[in-house]
């Protein structure tokens, strides 16, 4: 055995990028002999489902509203057939596909199984209340017992058969694998169940899923020792344009479980019950419910109590016992998801490192090989000037350190002449404070005269104290069950006094100001402040006073904590002049263009932009986004909000205009084009948005009035325009332009508001596809080594790196489709770390030179994030263009920003529409936090 201090002299080596890069993807050869995946489809009988909706409908027209109870019939059917794929969130009565539910049990033991569930859900779950809800109620019953409530028919979906589109070769299901998205997913989750593909942790646990049409399947593993979260391993399936088969890939994360609570901020907690008797994992719901004590609790949803009943388990046990005590119960543990801002905080924090990810993918390929699937190598790296983020131009940091004070000059000197250029004589901000905050105000204002030498003009202006705060503490709306938008109306009308006074300031100073900064706590103590406080403050200042604003938490909060080397001073500073450059830069759409232009010139050649006698295109000289602002990103029924936009860039300027569509009475009406800032204004001045009347065919009525404005803002755009380029958001528009999808997308025939060849029109345009969360992580393969000097042992493991400001094509695609790997900037990374085990490594020696002491890698609890890509499809370049440089080109796009030195998650000016949507009067839009998991 090698001394453990023994020295060793260590060579890093990294493989080479290009031919060594890993996708996390697998690929297959389409075929009609390919595997079978044989499922059992679960219906309702046809007079079961009808007399299911009459039964639905009168329950939700009697007053108080009642629903059927969902939750505890998809509880029992877990329950009863541990082998369901998919139970549809709507029991099959409502959704595209009338199926109760997918599984791989036969039919007799399915339909038998999902009967008696259904029949005891008839009995104990519903109590019909009138005559007619009774009368449905017993006709359910005789058809339960008769046999006749359900039907299950097997059927066999060949999951490698697959069509290309006639016009653009894409992947689509073939006519005998119509619901192929799904069943791909199920088929490689089927193949990983009870397997173990992460080192340690055992075998996989199967997910049921929701969705009869997503194209993923969920597997989990049990808690990881000494640690509170689980490693979850998700397939999905990814089509891309001009690819005749899909992709399958893997996406690992850490899903943490809450110990207890902080609070109950949440309206609903997702919880999960892993019996130890079986591979699958059964899920369930905690629900917010009023306290008799007063205030809040979390308890179990009708879904637990069949689960409870199926494993002995307690049927009063609370959210609170189940947080705290659940993980130890014997043969059942129960788990919930810890959710930012209500479970208590975690030490272990979100993301898995690259060595996981890469464990796990190399694992499970070598589980799916003997189906056909294989590593999927099909990406080229396309030579770019990119760079990976160092310091986020944060250069106000340096400027009492002598070695950057330089640094720090010239970048102030920019700021000040960019500012000249925009905001003529000087930047006029009105701070407004919380009461309990003026101190942190005064100390913006010092710091903006500081970092910009003055020409930050700041007036301070205490806001009203019942704006801000925990709603409980706060006046509500004298109604019985106000709703976020009463509450909202409320708020609005609270800030009359501090819009008097900014009114007042501004006639005294006989002059504009050009934005408002609020300093405002964020937590009162263990309480968070009211989720609909800050939307309705931005859409009410904005509102009254045309000009955008931002918000700024304090110094410090009641119970905040810092770590010991954290200086809250210098963490204020640095969040004082991120909002501040968000509130001067983002509010305008504001990029570099002079930056923007140098890089045109080295993509399209010295001459960019000079005209004739040059061979090739020149770059592009104004950029139009469009989408739609929606809380629902897929759906478009019950959309409570829905907003078509266009924002352009003027690439010599280096700003944005903004327009959207709106309903005016009957009609639509589509505003003129704005600077970005002055569309804020019009956007919160325009109240909620729903574009269409509520009626029927509201779904179709959306969809072609928002073609409507697509085909108006974008001809519009191209007369202006000599060189236009169109950026069109895949994921916003796929539900109301069924042109963008990858089996319709032809740049040669754009089909628009009912128009064949749109794009003749709109002269020699450029058109790039944007999608995001369509992609997979890509590493490159690496590791350590190191020879020990005194016995000449070879110790090597495997320390793989993300992609990172990266430019790929995809060599086996007959579209140009590129993938653009943004960059992360993080701290602490180790490479070679895992999140749940030790390894075997290497570390330095203190005070020697390249040499390093055998030693373990201990595990990794801190954030790992992995950058993701954006997919660009050029669906048109220009004459003499190449797609490679319409992609370089779009790629700065996502680097260029005036407000931060990070990447974007879109290129400008697409990346603004964040900008808009925070002035959308839908004020239920950002009230649930995200529960906390995250591919990384």
């Amino acid at each position: 055995m090698t001394n453990p201090e023994a020295a060793c002299q260590f060579t890093r080596r990294r493989r080479d990028r290009d031919p060594r890069s890993v996708p996390l993807a697998f690929s297959f050869e389409g075929s009609l002999a390919g595997p079978a995946h044989e499922v059992t489809v679960v219906r309702w009988s046809d007079p079961a489902a009808a007399t299911l909706r009459d039964l639905g409908q009168h329950l939700r027209e009697r007053r108080p509203r009642r629903e059927l109870p969902v939750a505890s019939l998809r509880g029992r059917l877990e329950v009863a057939d541990r082998a369901n794929l998919r139970i549809d969130r709507d029991l099959g009565l409502w959704g595209t596909l009338p199926a109760l539910l997918w599984t791989a049990t036969a039919p007799a033991a399915a339909s038998e199984a999902a009967g008696m569930a259904a029949l005891g859900w008839l009995v104990d779950d519903i109590a019909p209340e009138d005559d007619a809800a009774r009368a449905a109620v017993r006709r359910l019953k005789d058809m339960a017992r008769g046999r006749e409530l359900l039907a299950a028919a097997r059927r066999e979906a060949s999951v490698f058969s697959w069509a290309a589109a006639p016009a653009s070769g894409t992947a689509r299901p073939g006519p005998e694998n119509a619901t192929g998205f799904a069943d791909l997913a199920d088929f490689v989750a089927r193949r990983l169940e009870g397997q173990e593909v992460l080192a340690g942790l055992g075998p996989l646990r199967r997910v049921a899923g929701g969705y009869l049409d997503a194209n993923q399947a969920e597997l989990i593993t049990g808690p990881v020792p000494g640690g509170a979260f689980s490693l979850v391993l998700r397939v999905r399936v990814l089509t891309f344009p001009g690819r005749a088969t899909p992709l399958v890939t893997l996406e690992l994360s850490r899903r943490g479980w809450a110990r207890g609570f902080r609070r109950t901020a949440s309206r609903e907690l997702s919880a999960y019950a892993l019996p130890e008797a079986g591979g699958t994992a059964l899920r369930f719901t905690l629900r917010r419910q009023r306290a008799a004590e007063g205030g809040h609790t979390y308890q179990p949803d009708g879904d637990f109590a069949p689960i409870a009943r199926a494993f002995g388990l307690r049927l009063d046990l609370t959210g609170a016992e189940i947080a705290a005590e659940g993980h130890r119960l014997p043969g059942c543990p129960l788990l919930v998801v810890h959710k930012h801002g209500t479970a208590e905080r975690s030490a272990t924090k979100q993301g898995v490192p690259d060595r996981d990810k890469m464990e796990a993918y190399r694992r499970a390929g070598a589980l799916l090989a003997p189906c056909g699937l294989r590593p999927w190598s099909g990406l080229r790296e396309v030579p770019s000037a990119t760079r990976p983020t160092k310091g986020r131009e944060q250069r106000w940091r340096d400027r009492d350190d002598d070695a950057h004070r330089g640094r720090f000059e010239r970048w102030r000197e920019r700021e000040l002449a960019r500012l000249g250029a925009c905001y003529p004589g000087s930047h006029r901000v009105v701070v407004g404070y919380h009461p309990a905050c003026r101190d942190d105000a005064e100390q913006v204002a010092r710091t903006l005269g500081e970092v910009l030498a003055g020409r930050v003009q700041v007036q301070l202006i205490p806001i009203p104290h019942d704006v801000h705060g925990p709603r409980a503490a706060l006046p509500a709306p004298a109604l019985p069950a106000p709703a976020a938008s009463d509450i909202a109306d409320l708020r609005a009308r609270a800030w009359g006094p501090f819009v008097s006074e900014v009114r007042r300031y501004q006639a005294d100073a006989a002059g504009r100001i050009d934005g408002v900064l609020i300093v405002a706590p964020e937590w009162y103590g263990a309480t968070h402040d009211d989720p609909v406080n800050k939307r309705a403050g931005r859409i009410a200042l904005a509102r009254e006073l045309r000009v955008p604003n931002q918000y700024l938490r304090p110094r410090r909060e009641e119970g905040q904590r810092f770590r010991a080397d954290q200086d809250p001073g210098e963490l204020f500073e640095t969040r004082t002049m991120m909002a501040w450059l968000d509130l001067a830069w983002r509010s305008v759409g504001g990029v570099d263009g002079a930056r923007l232009a140098e890089i045109a010139a080295d993509i399209y050649g010295e001459g960019a932009g000079a005209g004739a006698g040059r061979r090739g295109a020149d770059p592009p000289d104004r950029v139009l986004a469009i989408g739609v602002l929606r809380r629902n990103r897929t759906r478009l029924a019950n959309e409570p909000s829905f907003v078509p936009f266009a924002i352009e860039l003027d690439v010599a300027s280096g700003t944005c205009t903004a327009r959207f569509a709106r309903e005016d009475g009957p009609r639509m009406e589509i505003t003129a084009a704005l600077p970005l800032q002055e569309a804020v204004a019009e956007l919160a001045a325009s109240g909620p948005i729903r574009l269409a009347p509520e009626q029927a065919g509201r779904q179709r009525e959306l969809q072609a009035r928002a073609q409507r404005f697509f085909h108006e803002a974008i001809t519009d755009s191209c007369r202006r325009a000599r060189r236009p380029l169109v950026l069109i958001d895949a994921v916003a528009c796929r539900g109301v332009w069924p042109w963008v999808a990858d089996d319709k997308l032809d740049g040669g025939n754009v089909l628009l508001d009912g128009q064949l060849h749109a794009e003749a029109e709109w002269g020699d345009v450029r058109i790039v596809r944007v999608r995001t969360g369509n992609a997979p992580k890509v590493l490159l393969d690496g590791y350590y080594e190191g020879r020990c000097a005194a016995t000449g042992e070879v110790l090597r493991y495997d320390a793989p790196v993300w992609a990172e400001a990266q430019l790929y094509a995809l060599s086996d695609a007959r579209a140009p489709v590129f993938l653009s790997f943004g960059s992360l900037l993080q701290t602490g990374l180790i490479r070679g770390a895992s999140c749940y085990r030790d390894i075997d490594g290497l570390g330095k020696i203190a005070g020697a030179r390249a040499l390093y002491r055998r030693g373990p890698i201990r595990v990794f609890t801190g954030a790992w994030s992995t950058p993701m890509a954006v997919e660009l499809t050029v669906a048109r370049a220009a004459e003499g263009e190449s797609p490679e440089q319409l992609a370089r080109f779009v790629e700065r796009l996502r680097t260029l920003h005036l407000h931060t030195g990070d990447w974007t998650a879109k290129p400008a000016p697409l990346y603004f529409e964040t900008t808009l949507k925070q002035y959308l009067a839908d004020y239920d839009l950002d009230e649930e936090g995200e529960e906390e998991e995250v591919e990384a």
